[in-house]
C-alpha cells in the first residue's frame, strides 16, 4: 500500500514538472511584435495565417444548405488578414511597399456584383492581424483573391501589391 502512494506521489511530481517545463517553453516562444510599415520593404499578406503559396487560404462561409451557383453570404468570425515583412529569399508573390507607409486589403472574386472590390482591412504595421469583416458579401462557395496594396498607391516601377490567392467554403 505504502509502496502504491508513493509511485502515485512520484507520478503526479512527474506530470506537475512537466506540466510547469510545457508552460515555460510556451512562454519563451518569441511573439512578433508590431513593426511600422515603412518605404521599400518587402512583404507578404496572410489570410487566416496563410499566404496561399504554402498552404491554401480559406474563408469559411456562413452559408445554409445545398450551395447554388453564385449565392453569395457573409464571412464567419474570428478570421484574419495580416501583413509581415517578407524575409530573403523574397518570392515573386511578395509585395512591395515603394514610397507607402500603409498597406489597405481589398477582396475580389470572379463574377462579383460589387462594381468594386470590397474594403477588408488597412495596416499601418507588420504583423497585426485584422478581422475580416462579418458584414462583407462573399460567394458562399468558389475563389477569389485579397489584394494587399500599398497606400498611397505607388507607381508600378517603385511599389507593388502582393495577392492572396483563397478559397470561400461554406460551413454551416
Amino acid at each position: 500500500m505504502l509502496r502504491n502512494a508513493r509511485r502515485s506521489s512520484l507520478i503526479l511530481a512527474m506530470t506537475g514538472a512537466l506540466a510547469v517545463a510545457t508552460a515555460a517553453g510556451a512562454a519563451a516562444s518569441p511573439v512578433q511584435d508590431p513593426v511600422p510599415i515603412g518605404p521599400n520593404e518587402f512583404f507578404a499578406g496572410l489570410v487566416n495565417g496563410s499566404d496561399g503559396i504554402t498552404s491554401p487560404a480559406v474563408i469559411s462561409t456562413g452559408c445554409i444548405g445545398p450551395i447554388v451557383q453564385g449565392e453569395t453570404g457573409h464571412p464567419l468570425p474570428g478570421q484574419t488578414v495580416e501583413v509581415e515583412l517578407a524575409q530573403p529569399p523574397v518570392s515573386s508573390a511578395a509585395g512591395y511597399t515603394g514610397n507607402a507607409s500603409s498597406i489597405t486589403a481589398f477582396l475580389t472574386w470572379p463574377a462579383s456584383s460589387v462594381s468594386a472590390p470590397e474594403l477588408v482591412a488597412t495596416f499601418t504595421s507588420y504583423y497585426v492581424a485584422e478581422p475580416i469583416p462579418v458584414t462583407l458579401t462573399v460567394p458562399c462557395g468558389g475563389q477569389g483573391e485579397v489584394s494587399f496594396v500599398p497606400v498611397p498607391a505607388s507607381t508600378p516601377s517603385t511599389g507593388h501589391p502582393a495577392t492572396v490567392q483563397v478559397t470561400f467554403l461554406s460551413q454551416p
